[in-house]
């Protein structure tokens, strides 16, 4: 008898015995009528903060990213007049007066 009798023998002889338990689905109905007590979503909905903290932080993350914004196109202004004024063919170009 090899691994796999021996395993579909022990399968063949098993029985799944539930245990008697009458109110289980009014127990399961109770848990999904009743709200969540202590769960972390719950907490931070209830606190009277939570829309004007996030209308904050946006703000914050707007402005911020503006300014990067703003900083990263005058950085690359200033690098393309700089490169300008020491081109020399530029410098010694006519502008016309």
């Amino acid at each position: 008898m090899d691994e796999s009798d021996r395993l579909n023998a022990l399968l063949n002889r098993w029985e799944i015995s539930p245990s008697a338990q009458p109110d289980f689905a009014q127990q399961v109905r109770a848990r999904i009528a009743s709200p969540a007590k202590n769960g972390l979503i719950a907490r931070v909905l209830k606190f009277p903060a939570t829309l004007p903290l996030a209308a904050s932080i946006a703000i914050m993350l707007g402005a911020t990213a503006a300014i990067s914004t703003d900083r990263a196109e005058r950085t690359d202004q200033l690098a393309t007049a700089y490169a300008q004024k020491i081109d020399p063919i530029h410098m010694t170009s006519h502008d016309g007066h």
